[in-house]
């Protein structure tokens, strides 16, 4: 149509205003649509609740969010793997030493490369965005595993730590690793010690 509105001195036409408002549906619509990948959940931030996010966060398919008022922000629920080496190789910072620097317990320092496999818990979603959002690798996965090696390290010889003991070692750091993350929202599923090195002199 080519019919105009004269408002104010400013001449309308309805074919420019209709194809606005289409705009503006289409876009409140993309807007509320919201796709969550096989191996993700999301946490809805939102307006609407006195908390400020939805109790449920949203497993995998498509949901409808309020355009405006509330906005998904995706989390992995697969396994992942942290790992921390003398090469730096894992942090993509080759030639940087990265590995975990202990005292064994005659007081000799050791380095240990090591990785560990965990998750978020799916239903602690809400309490890991909450605590950490997407900081729980660097600021709790990483000092945690670096402290509870070193300490574990510090309780054995180097001879229990290079050979006999390496197993046991390992798991208990799992079990304290478990007991931390776990009460963050995150699940510990497997600790490896790869290799276990000295200084120099030492070696």
């Amino acid at each position: 149509e080519t019919l105009t509105i004269k408002r104010g001195g400013w001449i309308l036409s309805k074919r420019p205003i209709r194809s606005i408002t289409l705009s503006l549906v289409i876009t409140l619509i993309a807007l509320a649509i919201v796709f969550v990948q096989p191996q993700q959940n999301a946490v809805v931030v939102s307006a609407l609740w006195r908390d400020g996010i939805r109790p449920r966060p949203l497993d995998a398919g498509l949901h409808l969010v309020v355009p405006l008022l509330e906005r998904a922000v995706r989390y992995p629920i697969y396994n992942q793997s942290f790992s921390i080496s003398r090469s730096g190789f894992e942090r993509g910072e080759e030639g940087v030493d990265d590995s975990i620097s202990a005292r064994s317990k005659e007081g000799q320092e050791v380095f240990l490369d090591a990785t560990l496999i965990y998750r978020i818990d799916p239903a602690k979603l809400n309490e890991v965005h909450i605590a950490w959002q997407e900081r729980y690798l660097e600021q709790l996965v990483r000092p945690l595993v670096r402290s509870t090696a070193s300490a574990s390290a510090s309780q054995r010889t180097v001879e229990q730590i290079y050979s006999s003991q390496r197993i046991e070692m390992q798991a208990e750091i799992l079990a304290h690793l478990s007991a931390r993350l776990q009460a963050n929202g995150l699940i510990a599923k497997t600790f490896v010690i790869r290799d276990v090195s000295f200084n120099p002199d030492y070696a």
